[in-house]
């Protein structure tokens, strides 16, 4: 699970207050060797802002902030992985690790 304060012209402050929330979730087995099906989902804001130089009432030279453009970006990614057993003496799960400690 990941939580930020999403894109901006900067990463240190948050103008929008809208988070970005993203995580993955993934099973893994070995009953069939070693397999891992996963999915990842990411959704957050894109605030951007210029700014432009006014005068104040008071005469004094400052910067005017506006928005421009926010927008919504949502990804999504599945992945599959799958690696066989190394040979016929890791025929459990447990062996396998132990074998590969070995090899190690």
């Amino acid at each position: 699970m990941t939580l930020s304060t999403g894109r901006g012209p900067v990463e240190y402050q948050d103008f929008d207050h809208d988070k970005a929330l993203g995580g993955r979730l993934y099973l893994k087995t070995d009953a069939v060797g070693s397999l891992t099906v996963g999915a990842s989902a990411y959704r957050g804001g894109d605030y951007d802002r210029s700014a432009k130089y006014v005068i104040t009432q008071s005469g004094t030279v400052d910067q005017e902030y506006t928005a421009r453009r926010p927008s919504v970006e949502f990804s999504q990614a599945r992945s599959l992985a799958r690696a066989a057993r190394c040979s016929s003496c890791c025929r459990t799960s447990n062996a396998a690790r132990v074998h590969q400690r070995a090899a190690s």
